[in-house]
């Protein structure tokens, strides 16, 4: 036979010990109560966590906008290279080195990976 039954007068009900016992910490007994410190970190590692998660968003945000470019390129006869970007005189063909046709070229790549 089992200690609690449903019903039973004289004691309390199957649930109500294990309800006072995980809910109620000023009931629990002292070697069941956690310590303060392992109850919540620290503060400097709260401050510490901020500051790495604003990091990381300040670096993802940063990323977006760095290097993101929409625009045409065109390879001319006579090694003669055009780019058309809105960043670059509102769109307007302009022509460039084969340096800076290349670094348009990565430009546009990498915003075609990011879009």
């Amino acid at each position: 036979m089992c200690c609690f039954t449903a019903g039973q007068a004289g004691g309390p009900r199957p649930g109500e010990q294990l309800r006072a016992f995980f809910w109620a910490s000023r009931d629990r007994p002292a070697w069941a109560k956690l310590p303060l410190s392992t109850r919540r970190p620290p503060t400097w590692m709260w401050l510490a966590l901020m500051l790495a998660a604003a990091g990381c968003a300040v670096v993802v945000a940063d990323s977006f906008s760095a290097g993101v470019a929409k625009g045409e390129l065109r390879i001319l006869a006579g090694q003669r290279y055009e780019v058309s970007a809105l960043g670059l005189h509102d769109a307007a063909w302009t022509q460039v080195s084969a340096a800076g046709y290349q670094a348009y070229r990565a430009k546009f790549m990498r915003a075609a990976w990011v879009i």
